[in-house]
């Protein structure tokens, strides 16, 4: 759940979110995702990438554990780069 993860220790360094891909019995729709993100007020002004191809997806990236990237996203286009790792 969000709100869980917004109350763990250290979500203050978090800098930006990644969402996978909602499985179809989910029923976790664009816009439906979009009010959930947008309710929250921690996230305000911070980039968010929904749909992306990681998990148990075809086509498929992997995160590394550990170290740090950079996520630009804005204008329907996002820059991802691991930057260490």
């Amino acid at each position: 759940e969000l709100q869980s993860l917004i109350h763990q220790p250290g979500f203050g360094g978090v800098r930006g979110i990644v969402f996978g891909k909602f499985q179809r019995a989910s029923n976790t729709d664009p816009d439906t995702l979009t009010a959930i993100v947008e309710s929250k007020r921690e996230l305000e002004g911070m980039p968010i990438v929904a749909s992306a191809s990681f998990g148990h997806t075809t086509p498929q990236f992997t995160f590394p554990i550990g170290g740090y990237g950079s996520l630009r996203a804005g204008n329907g286009t996002v820059q991802f780069s691991i930057d260490v790792h």
